[in-house]
């Protein structure tokens, strides 16, 4: 019936967005991996906001906060996702301080 059907869908779309979140993962390292190349290992991931892994970095944080928000359950756990959900694009957007010379070709006044 028409049950077995909507709850494999929903089943379906739980599993898709718990992947696409791990997704997530994997474009980060890979741009950073990717900006190794260019400005070597930096101290800390949320310096790689200050090379051209910028993007994926951004883009990747806003979706997991998209993904993050339509999981959003009952109870304790929505209320955990949901605070996940509208922490991550201020960590993308809002790029942290970072100290003079620590991200090579970087100008710090």
């Amino acid at each position: 019936g028409a049950c077995v059907t909507d709850s494999t869908s929903t089943q379906r779309t739980h599993r898709y967005l718990r992947l696409a979140i791990g997704g997530t993962v994997v474009v980060v390292f890979v741009a950073m991996l990717v900006a190794v190349s260019s400005v070597g290992w930096l101290p800390s991931i949320s310096d790689y906001y200050y090379t051209p892994a910028r993007n994926a970095f951004v883009g990747a944080l806003i979706a997991a906060s998209l993904a993050l928000l339509a999981l959003s359950g009952r109870g304790a756990e929505r209320t955990i996702l949901d605070a996940a959900a509208l922490v991550a694009p201020l960590i993308a957007l809002v790029p942290t301080v970072v100290r003079a010379g620590s991200v090579p070709g970087l100008d710090v006044p």
